[in-house]
């Protein structure tokens, strides 16, 4: 899809659920209204809406404020992309998908006046990739540079079943498309985690598994 499968995405930032970027993104998506899976919770203020595309791939979170809010008073605060393939191929346990596979992938990401971290080897202010199901987390810091946050893939205090929490992110803040935003990766797999995940050839060999785009200042 690239670019412009990109911009329908991002223009949903900021909008209403009534609003035509809404539909305009979901006609891509090949998803009616009607057919998304919906979770609100009013309390505790602002009010949240999930609205989960799950056969594409995309979920959408909504916000607003007061705790009965009217379908105009929603705004997109939140979009989360998931990687159906990466994370098939990440479940040792072969459970059926939760997600289907979204079809405006590549996404063709373009993030400028880029944050970054004090002491960060680069300090390019601008960059750009185009997100595939294969894209790894060494893609992205190719491409944007070393984010600005990162975290995720450690030992559990309470241990677990395998004794490690969900695996390693990466996030990034910047512009795309006229909006100030975050851009969180998450990644999958057996590189994505332990004391070693951060070496090139683990957390920068692992697929993304989920991609968060936020607006900057939202609670």
């Amino acid at each position: 899809m690239g670019a412009d499968s990109t911009s329908s995405l991002l223009g949903v930032l900021g909008a209403g659920t009534s609003s035509a970027a809404y539909a305009s993104c979901l006609a891509l998506l090949q998803q009616a209204p009607a057919s998304l899976e919906r979770s609100d919770y009013l309390r505790p203020a602002p009010a949240t809406s999930y609205r989960n595309a799950r056969a594409a791939g995309v979920s959408f979170q909504f916000q607003a404020d007061g705790t009965a809010p009217t379908d105009e008073a929603w705004r997109c605060t939140v979009i989360d992309v998931y990687n159906a393939e990466a994370q098939q191929a990440a479940d040792k346990r072969k459970r059926a998908p939760q997600w289907g596979v979204c079809p405006l992938l590549p996404l063709r990401l373009e993030l400028r006046d880029i944050k970054r971290p004090s002491g960060a080897e680069t300090s390019a202010t601008a960059g750009s990739l185009d997100v595939t199901a294969t894209s790894t987390g060494g893609d992205f810091v190719a491409a944007l540079g070393e984010p600005s946050r990162k975290g995720g893939g450690e030992a559990l205090a309470a241990g677990g079943a395998s004794g490690l929490g969900p695996g390693a992110w990466l996030e990034w803040e910047g512009e795309a498309e006229g909006r100030r935003v975050t851009l969180m990766v998450e990644l999958v797999g057996e590189g994505a985690k332990g004391a070693g995940r951060w070496e090139k050839d683990k957390a920068g060999k692992a697929m993304w598994g989920v991609l968060t785009i936020a607006l900057v200042g939202q609670p």
